[in-house]
């Protein structure tokens, strides 16, 4: 291969010139970085904040209620995605407020109090975490464990999601219902990270009460339950405590923003490799799956996942179980999508937890493996999408970890033959022609640099037993385009130890 040249090649003054290029000495496959994008809604009513664009987070939650409103769906995500203790997402997050649907009602509910309190006890005031919150959760410890190792699966992770919030209120003896009134709204003013606005007034019968609005529009916060109860779990009546608590849980709550604009929005220059919605509806899903299924397409191949929060229903059959079947039957209905992640679960213990044998019945269906701890937290083991075809065992679109391996394969090799300096313009030339020209390229030269990519997955562990897929490689200057070149890359991806299976062989000694 010819020398270099750094002078004009036609130069005839005596002269020395010295300059510097950078050398490539890679040692490693260029692995992607992971980018979290967050589709929600903002505070209603909230100013200044334009609609389906996204925003670069600062890793700052309280930046992030400030430009989009304390309490909000996109607020709370935040403080998962950055929590105080710093277990959380260590990348980049852009954050895609939804545009206001003007057609979609809020959620709403109350608390009525009446009588006075004859005897002091602590009222205790409860709500739940709300979906979006949980997924989010999942996503950002999912994405800093690819980030750190691509090659990992985000096994062994413990979750801080399906969280049910209280706090106590000490209710003297004396006081009465306005009283107590008072001092509920007083502790949820210290609170402006709640997700409900509050406003006194009165019932119908002239009684005390607060009415509760979610701080945006939807069905989803239907599903922020609302609980005043004593310090030991128990209904506040007048037979106990000389006063009645009556609360009427979030409703009424009605319609979905459309994420279609949002998606749009999220082009190929974002290079997004994980998004998580508020949005769980089948419409919402398919609009995802197909925005992730448009960015694998060949010219661009972004290999993203989704994430969805999702409540277990219960069983109608037998009370305090899941519903597995419904389940079963909702991953049946998207077989085919292997974009949506569903990280599920319920709330405070109140379902019993799925069974190994349930929780490997849903995983074979597409709904991933997020077993119970004995604390009530849960804890990843194998996170899927929604894809499980008959006939097919191991699918690599299935798990969350083979669909990141196959991402960064592909973003290495676009970034070599895309991007890479010595590829962006060269010479085919046959295997056996002499040349000095040092833009020419053989189908040797182009095998030898695929199979130093397969080497360096093999390193990576992304794939294994490369020594075979470097002897498989195909390479072949098109027959009917001289332009053309044409590669097969014929890889083993590497596996995850998911199952463990020891069998002990034991007898008893009966002396020598």
């Amino acid at each position: 291969m010819a020398i270099e040249k750094g002078l004009d090649p036609k130069a005839k003054a005596s002269v020395t010139s010295i300059i510097f290029k950078q050398r490539t000495l890679e040692k490693a496959a260029v692995a992607r970085d992971e980018i979290i994008a967050v589709i929600g809604q903002f505070k209603t009513g909230k100013t200044g904040v334009v609609g389906n664009i996204p925003v670069l987070g600062t890793g700052i939650p309280e930046d992030d209620a400030v430009r989009f409103g304390y309490g909000s769906p996109l607020h709370l995500a935040s403080k998962k995605l950055y929590p105080r203790n710093g277990n959380g997402a260590k990348v980049l997050v852009y954050f895609v407020p939804l545009a206001d649907d003007n057609s979609a009602t809020a959620a709403t509910g109350s608390i009525v109090v009446v009588g006075a309190v004859e005897k002091a006890f602590t009222l205790v005031f409860k709500y739940r975490e709300t979906e979006f919150e949980s997924a989010a959760d999942a996503c950002g410890k999912i994405a800093t464990n690819a980030q750190l190792n691509p090659a990992k699966a985000p096994r062994g992770i413990n979750l801080d999601n399906f969280k049910v919030i209280s706090f106590g209120i000490p209710m003297p003896k004396g006081i009465d219902d306005e009283a107590v009134i008072d001092r509920i709204i007083a502790e949820l003013a210290e609170r402006p990270d709640v997700p409900f606005t509050y406003v006194k007034g009165v019932d119908g019968e002239s009684n005390p009460k607060i009415t509760f609005t979610a701080k945006w529009k939807g069905v989803d916060a239907n599903k922020i339950k609302i609980e005043a109860v004593d310090q030991n779990g128990n209904a506040i009546t007048d037979a106990v405590y000389g006063l009645d608590v009556t609360v009427l849980g979030m409703a009424s709550g009605a319609g979905n923003s459309d994420i279609q604009t949002a998606l749009d929005n999220l082009t190929e220059e974002f290079l997004v490799t994980r998004i998580v919605t508020q949005n769980n509806d089948e419409t919402s899903l398919d609009q995802i799956q197909a925005w992730g299924e448009a960015m694998r397409d060949g010219l661009i191949s972004q290999i993203a996942v989704a994430y969805h929060g999702y409540e277990y229903p219960e069983s109608e059959t037998v009370s305090g179980t899941v519903d597995v079947d419904a389940l079963v039957t909702l991953a049946d209905s998207r077989s085919e999508d292997a974009v949506n992640i569903m990280i599920g679960g319920n709330y405070a213990k109140e379902l019993r937890s799925l069974t190994w044998q349930q929780r490997d019945l849903l995983l074979k269906k597409g709904i991933s493996n997020i077993p119970v701890l004995s604390n009530g937290k849960y804890r990843l083991k194998d996170v899927c999408t929604f894809y499980h075809q008959a006939g097919v065992l191991n699918s690599i679109l299935a798990f969350d970890r083979d669909l990141c391996v196959l991402g960064n394969i592909a973003y290495d090799l676009r970034f070599v033959f895309d991007y890479g300096p010595s590829w962006q313009s060269v010479v085919l030339v046959s295997d056996d022609e002499q040349t000095n020209n040092p833009a020419a390229r053989s189908e040797r030269d182009i095998k030898a640099e695929v199979n130093k990519r397969i080497a360096f997955y093999g390193l990576a562990a992304w794939l294994t037993n490369t020594a075979e897929a470097q002897e498989l490689t195909e390479v072949e200057i098109d027959d009917l385009n001289p332009n053309r070149v044409n590669i097969n890359i014929n890889g083993q991806l590497s596996g995850v130890m998911r199952i463990t299976d020891i069998v002990n062989k034991l007898g008893f000694y009966f002396g020598s």
